[in-house]
């Protein structure tokens, strides 16, 4: 039964990989300075495809999103592009922060008449974010800013910036505690066994173009603070 199970997603997996035809030419996009309209082109290496697309909200908590996408749905021929235009209401965002959204482009293949086969309307989801016109200091230097503190085995990260930070990763020699976004004014609590409280901690930190850049700070009995970036 188990080896069926791992036959059946495996096949599942598969047919995934076969029918994730469509490419983004950005894996993020952001409103810089109060920008209305950002793009981004979607590339079709597969199949004729129906490609649908809309935004999400990233916490439950957030405003509708204040966004339309042209076109919302369109057929993309094989070897083609198709660019999606965002374009921002204009208000109904905060103005001391950024704001952030997903993106969520979702390929609809076409069906295949007189088979028999699994069809996967396979969805992508990229970060779209809103940065405000006059926010102090510079996305690209908000990790220097970036406050650590080790106690009671659980690592805390405050980030008293407006800029979203987008942690890759934690680490310290073999342990890795992951990562996840941290909003603007505010923390990220991770579970810490087994760190020591006098060492460098190495932070992998996304950037504004998608490259995964080496940030260090060194821990003072659980405390962290200026950290620095790693040169090449």
């Amino acid at each position: 039964m188990i080896i069926r199970l791992i036959s059946f997603f495996a096949l599942v997996l598969s047919a995934w990989s076969a029918h994730a035809s469509i490419q983004l030419s950005s894996t993020r996009l952001i409103f810089e300075k109060g920008s209305r309209e950002v793009s981004v082109t979607v590339r079709n290496k597969g199949d004729v495809r129906l490609v649908q697309s809309w935004l999400d909200k990233h916490q439950p908590t957030d405003p509708v999103p204040p966004f339309a996408v042209t076109p919302p749905l369109a057929k993309v021929d094989r070897d083609s592009q198709q660019l999606l235009r965002v374009h921002y209401a204009g208000s109904g965002l905060p103005a001391d922060r950024e704001s952030m959204y997903w993106l969520a482009v979702q390929e609809i293949p076409q069906k295949a008449e007189g088979q028999n086969v699994i069809q996967l309307a396979v969805q992508q989801r990229i970060k779209v974010f809103y940065r405000p016109a006059g926010l102090p200091g510079k996305a690209m230097e908000a990790p220097k800013a970036l406050t650590l503190s080790l106690k009671n085995s659980e690592l805390t990260i405050n980030n008293p910036t407006p800029y979203f930070i987008n942690l890759s990763s934690v680490a310290q020699g073999e342990h890795d505690l992951g990562g996840d976004t941290i909003a603007p004014f505010g923390s990220l609590v991770l579970p810490a066994s087994g760190l020591i409280a006098s060492s460098a901690l190495s932070l992998t930190i996304v950037n504004d173009f998608g490259a995964h850049m080496p940030w260090q700070v060194q821990l003072n009995q659980g405390i962290g603070q200026g950290l620095t970036l790693v040169s090449p």
